[in-house]
């Protein structure tokens, strides 16, 4: 992986978690900082339309989402491994969003009343599945998901391991971590709330120490001649047994399925259980493959 450029900003706890990999797995790295609201049609150059980060650039290779980038790192270096059992990561990721869904919960109805129009009109099309005008009558069961939550992990840390699946730090414990990461940093009241909970200090400060690792200040400009320098890996293979039906080649969008964050247009360079890949082509950045994960994105034939 030579010329990693990470595509984000760094108030979102989704970033954080890309961060907390990078330097796990020791790998220098550039940094693009991106707009915290669309447009953003410096990233989308890159991605055929979608707008979310963090996005991770391996020269003319785009991963979007962490749980590609995770799978990315890991196969560029194996260990420490970030993912393990293909349904344990799945199942993760889901208890991962509920979890943050709760500090979400408390920050809409904490915050909310403060933010620009621009932003909160933002904001509710990422987070569709948010019903933004009832939050504040449901603040303490969100409060009260995110301690389930938090006494879940607490319990698992009892035994005295290390980190969630062990001794060494994994895709678990980022998705957990950046939730206290945000709810700490934000919410004044989460000392009290998770002041019983004597497990979790010394875990969160076990993942804290791992840093950011080596990343250095890059810009738009950089990042789209690399990618103009470089060649996309070679397309991937197609599941000719997917029910999609879909072939090489051919002209498709990109999607998350539960939120607006952008539409990719690209063709279709690679499908399976994993990964949905495009290549997306224009001036700016030539030619790049850019890879989704399968599951929480949507390919369908473009109209």
């Amino acid at each position: 992986m030579d010329g990693l450029i990470l595509h984000a900003y760094d108030a979102s706890p989704f970033t954080q978690k890309a961060l907390k990999m990078l330097a796990i797995k020791g790998v220098r790295y550039g940094f693009v900082e991106t707009p915290m609201i669309a447009p953003k049609p410096e990233l989308e150059v890159f991605t055929g339309g979608y707008r979310g980060t963090p996005v991770l650039q391996d020269g003319a290779d785009i991963y979007v989402d962490n749980v590609r980038i995770a799978a990315a790192l890991d196969a560029y270096a194996a260990d420490p491994p970030l993912t393990g059992d293909a349904v344990d990561d799945a199942a993760a990721v889901l208890w991962g969003e509920q979890f943050f869904e709760a500090g979400l919960h408390m920050a809409i109805d904490a915050f909310s009343e403060d933010w620009e129009p621009a932003f909160t009109k933002d904001r509710k099309a990422v987070f569709a599945r948010l019903d933004f005008e009832t939050v504040r009558e449901k603040s303490d069961q969100a409060r009260a998901l995110l301690r389930v939550h938090a006494t879940r992990v607490d319990r698992q840390l009892s035994d005295g391991r290390a980190f969630l699946r062990g001794k060494a730090v994994s895709m678990t414990d980022l998705h957990a971590w950046a939730v206290f990461w945000f709810a700490r940093a934000a919410f004044p009241e989460s000392g009290k709330l998770l002041g019983d909970l004597m497990w979790l200090p010394e875990w969160e400060a076990r993942v804290a120490v791992h840093g950011e690792g080596t990343r250095q200040h890059s810009d738009a400009d950089a990042a789209q001649n690399l990618a103009r320098a470089c060649e996309p890996t070679a397309p991937l293979s197609i599941d000719t047994e997917d029910p999609l039906g879909l072939h090489g080649g051919q002209a498709v969008t990109v999607a998350p399925t539960f939120s607006d964050r952008g539409t990719s247009h690209g063709t279709l360079a690679g499908l399976d259980a994993e990964q949905i890949v495009i290549a997306v082509t224009n001036d700016t950045v030539g030619t790049v493959h850019v890879h989704f994960p399968r599951l929480g994105y949507r390919v369908e034939r473009a109209t």
